[in-house]
């Protein structure tokens, strides 16, 4: 990870992709219930339905040029908006044709004929998603603040293995290595890439709880974008405490938490006296599996090990979870 430049960027764009992927692609991303379906009466009708079918033609398959983060920096809707309307037809065409090595199935073939009159329906319809998820995007700035400030201290202490394990995605990292799901044959090619020639973008996605997308196909980054964390206490007030979810947006003081969030933060703090996970979850005031499952993360990001003692297995801090320890306190 010391290799590859990673960044984290906010990016409404990728939001939208997300909620749109639920709302007529067939595969849920967390979207509320309820959001869903008031936004599904705005939809314009025809446009959902041909985006439905293409999305479902091709595994969610998305040409580049349309995934709507044709800039991987922060930015505004106005800006995304404003690119998709730049966006030449016959570059939408061309890239439908090299995806699928020169045979689009009849969905997207039909695209690649009449680039102009899709790019119109497509524009209406990411316009209509982000006039119904706007305030919900808004809400989450003090969410996005604090990840991206937990990225940064993660980069800054050496820690950024323990934020790619912790991403609630379907894609993996582990050992080193991302794993993702879905690499279809018959898109372009994931060339490879000396390490620090590409650098990895992460995007928090303030969609819903399962959110999950990925590219490999540009030549300057691979981009993952994940659900926001903390994204659950806006969802559902109940879930952030008194103090709602103005209260669950602050950036806390403790940087070991902000960067590990609360559970492991206090796991990697306790397991200095070698508890079990029974002595864990009673500290902590929570049950053992899910004490369990944040010290899977934890040995698996290389700040906690496993040691049997006797009948019983301890936890304790490597050398390097003791380090993050040093340099965070």
């Amino acid at each position: 990870m010391e290799r590859v430049g990673v960044g984290v960027i906010r990016h409404p764009g990728a939001t939208v992709l997300s909620v749109l992927t639920d709302l007529v692609g067939g595969r849920s991303h967390g979207v509320p219930p309820g959001l869903r379906e008031a936004l599904r009466r705005t939809l314009p009708g025809t446009d959902a339905a041909d985006m439905a079918a293409l999305l479902a033609s091709a595994n969610g398959w998305l040409p580049e040029s349309l995934a709507l983060l044709q800039t991987l920096e922060t930015v505004t809707m106005a800006t995304v908006l404003e690119e998709l309307d730049g966006l030449r037809p016959d570059v939408v065409a061309e890239e439908i044709e090299a995806g699928f090595s020169g045979d689009p199935p009849p969905a997207w073939r039909a695209v690649a004929a009449r680039p102009a009159a899709f790019m119109t329906s497509y524009r209406r319809l990411v316009a209509a998603v982000w006039d119904g998820i706007a305030p919900l995007w808004t809400q989450a700035d003090g969410l996005h603040a604090r990840e991206t400030e937990r990225v940064g201290v993660a980069a800054v202490s050496g820690a950024l293995e323990g934020v790619m394990d912790g991403l609630r995605t379907r894609v993996r990292f582990d050992a080193g290595r991302l794993h993702l799901p879905n690499c279809l044959p018959n898109c372009l090619p994931w060339r490879p890439v000396a390490p620090g020639r590409r650098r990895l973008v992460l995007v928090p996605l303030a969609s819903g709880l399962t959110a999950g997308m990925y590219s490999v196909e540009r030549e300057d980054a691979i981009w993952v974008a994940y659900p926001l964390p903390g994204l659950g206490q806006i969802l559902d007030p109940r879930r952030a405490g008194a103090g709602g979810p103005a209260a669950a947006a602050t950036v806390p003081d403790d940087a070991l938490v902000l960067l590990l969030g609360p559970v492991r933060a206090a796991i990697l703090r306790h397991a200095g006296t070698a508890p079990s996970v029974s002595d864990l979850a009673g500290r902590l005031g929570v049950g053992a599996s899910t004490v369990t499952y944040h010290c899977d993360q934890l040995v698996r990001a290389g700040l906690l090990e496993r040691a049997r003692r006797g009948r019983e297995v301890r936890l304790r801090r490597t050398g390097r979870g003791a380090g993050l320890i040093d340099l965070l306190s």
